[in-house]
């Protein structure tokens, strides 16, 4: 099981920003303040949602009050989205 692609619509200043990974080791890179970590916390809000107020407040209202995207995750021949 893996994550096949994820796609952010608006979230913490990213807008319409798509990404497909592979089965294995993935390496994101990129200069300082690319949005490298925002990509990594995307994830982790549509997996587990906010940490709290603080996560919210960080990573909402940037350029909207909400976060919206999806990621696709594969599981042999099933994905999920």
């Amino acid at each position: 099981m893996y994550i096949e692609s994820l796609q952010i619509t608006s979230f913490a200043g990213i807008m319409g920003y798509e990404l497909s990974l592979s089965d294995g080791v993935n390496i994101v890179h990129g200069d300082n303040e690319a949005g490298k970590s925002t990509v990594a916390e995307f994830i982790r809000y549509v997996l587990y949602g906010f940490n709290g107020k603080s996560d919210r407040e960080r990573y909402l209202g940037f350029s909207s009050n909400a976060g919206a995207g999806s990621i696709v995750i594969r599981d042999g021949d099933k994905r999920y989205r």
